[in-house]
């Protein structure tokens, strides 16, 4: 259809030229024909003359017929003959895969042709239609109409033409049809990416000179954009960070204004205001630390990390984790993810963890000894304080060190207990342990007192009464007797005198006794009275002996 559709355009200008040779040549032939027949008769000849003169004729204007009857319509307000061809189509920029050709726009006329003649090649295209398709063009894939398959994969590929700029339009004649020859350009384009949240959406694309409305709040949906649960479309941005003006359209420029970065391709980001929803936090006897501020609401796009241990504080308890329920079912919740809604209620864990501590032995007042309570797998660094019998005590009054923990009391402090029991206490973050310590009073000196003799009974001290009064008495003999008892036996003299030395010693040891060592002084003292018995029988003898 090309090559017809070529062999059939003709100038406006060039018609009338070629037609009246066409009719020149049909009446030579003829006339030469009858000419080389010979010569017959006139009248004969003057006839088919004359009739081949009117048959030529007639031919020649009825194959012309309706090229005159169109020039008539189309130039019947051109007094010079001419075809006027529109201008307003000249710059203008048309894209692949619209309807950017009507024929009412091109020319006058009925039945129009438009022949478009892309830049890169000639690619003719006919069409007895009052509209025309325009195709796009890649070089791995040529030129491509929208009805292809395999459009939609090239459309998108960084090289391929998408607009084409219109240079000029040419109008002529074919046979009964106006002929409009439109001469395209290529035109760079670029890309166009929205951004909702965390979604990108295509677009479409831009010409370097023609501007583009950005896609508006009411046409989301109808290009199958999404804005996310709980949040509200406000405006487009071309920066993630929402700062200067937002943006509406992107506005045409002449290609000479444009500079070289801003031809690019174009991110928006939507801006939308979410729904803020309540956090509540349920702690008990529990608390926040002084200066922590949890966070207390959140929105759809966001993800919350909830308090940890770090930020709370229960004295003597140990914190398991937030629920989602007063009765802590289920698992232990430690954030609230992105897309979640709704308002939040989370309850807190505590445990109150109770150690295990090894007592030291009883205190003795004034002993001068330490006592030290050993709280065992406690840390030492989550000690809060320490108490005894119920009131805490500064850190004058003890000292702690590490392994696990201990608890030191010096003798300064035990000394002003009183005797007793008493109830220790260590408090720490997460529990306390307790336990008890018994003060005792003071051991009295070892130091034994002098046992006193025991009294003799009554026939005991009767019977050495009555012996002491006869050794008595015999004594007084004896000195009475001296003189004629030492002229008569002088060593025995020397044994009396030795006898009363050893008495009288005894004496002496029990008088004086030990009084550190009771016993030996019990047996000093029985050896005394043993000899005096026994120097007062030894007496009574030798009287015996002398009479």
């Amino acid at each position: 259809m090309q090559n017809d559709a070529k062999n059939h355009i003709s100038s406006c200008n060039r018609w009338g030229v070629y037609d009246s040779m066409r009719i020149v040549v049909v009446f030579g032939f003829y006339t030469w024909r009858y000419r080389m027949k010979g010569k017959r008769k006139i009248v004969k000849t003057r006839r088919r003359r004359l009739l081949t003169l009117c048959l030529a004729l007639a031919m020649a204007f009825c194959y012309n017929m309706p090229v005159f009857a169109q020039d008539y319509q189309v130039n019947k307000k051109n007094d010079s003959g001419e075809m006027v061809a529109d201008e307003s189509l000249k710059d203008k920029i048309v894209w692949a895969g619209e309807d950017s050709f009507t024929a009412q726009a091109i020319a006058q006329g009925d039945e129009i042709d438009v022949q478009l003649v892309y830049g890169l090649e000639d690619y003719d295209r006919i069409a007895n239609s009052q509209k025309l398709w325009v195709d796009a063009f890649n070089k791995e894939y040529g030129l491509m109409s929208s009805f292809q398959d395999v459009y939609s994969e090239m459309y998108d590929k960084d090289d391929t033409v998408r607009a084409w700029r219109i240079g000029r339009v040419d109008q002529g004649y074919t046979t009964g049809k106006t002929l409009c020859r439109v001469y395209l350009k290529p035109v760079n384009t670029y890309k166009i990416t929205y951004h909702i949240g965390d979604t990108e959406y295509a677009g479409g694309y831009y010409a370097e000179e023609q501007g583009k409305t950005l896609i508006k709040t009411d046409e989301l949906a109808a290009n199958d954009m999404t804005v996310p649960e709980g949040a509200t479309f406000l405006a487009w941005y071309d920066n993630p960070d929402f700062e200067g003006d937002p943006v509406k359209e992107i506005s045409a420029r002449d290609i000479t204004e444009i500079s070289a970065q801003d031809i690019k391709d174009k991110d928006f980001y939507a801006k939308l205001k979410y729904e803020e929803y309540d956090i509540e936090y349920e702690l008990g006897d529990g608390g926040f630390l002084l200066g922590y501020e949890p966070p207390v609401s959140y929105t759809v796009q966001d993800e919350v990390t909830l308090p940890t241990a770090e930020n709370l504080s229960k004295p003597m308890a140990r914190f398991n984790g937030w629920y989602d329920n007063a009765d802590f079912t289920g698992e232990a919740v430690t954030s609230i993810p992105a897309g979640s809604t709704g308002d939040k209620v989370f309850y807190a864990n505590f445990e109150t963890v109770i150690y295990e501590v090894e007592p030291p032995d009883s205190y003795i007042l004034n002993s001068g000894e330490d006592r030290t309570f050993h709280v065992l797998e406690a840390s030492m660094d989550d000690l809060i304080s320490v108490e005894w019998d119920g009131a805490e005590l500064t850190s004058e009054d003890y000292t702690v060190s590490a392994g696990s923990t201990k608890v030191t009391f010096s003798p300064d402090f035990l000394d002003e207990q009183k005797v007793g029991e008493h109830l220790f206490k260590a408090i720490f973050k997460d529990g306390y342990g307790e336990s008890q310590i018994k003060v005792l009073e003071p051991e009295e000196e070892s130091v034994t007192p002098v046992d006193e003799p025991e009294e003799p009974s009554e026939e005991a001290s009767e019977k050495v009464t009555e012996e002491t009064s006869e050794e008595v008495s015999s004594e007084g003999d004896s000195t009475e007797k001296t003189a004629p008892d030492a002229e008569v036996s002088g060593g025995d003299d020397k044994s009396v005198s030795e006898d009363k030395t050893e008495a009288s010693n005894v004496d002496n040891s029990v008088k004086t006794g030990d009084n550190a060592e009771p016993l030996l002084a019990a047996i000093l003292m029985i050896a005394g009275l043993a000899g005096a018995v026994f120097v007062a029988f030894l007496g009574r003898r030798k009287r015996s002996s002398g009479k």
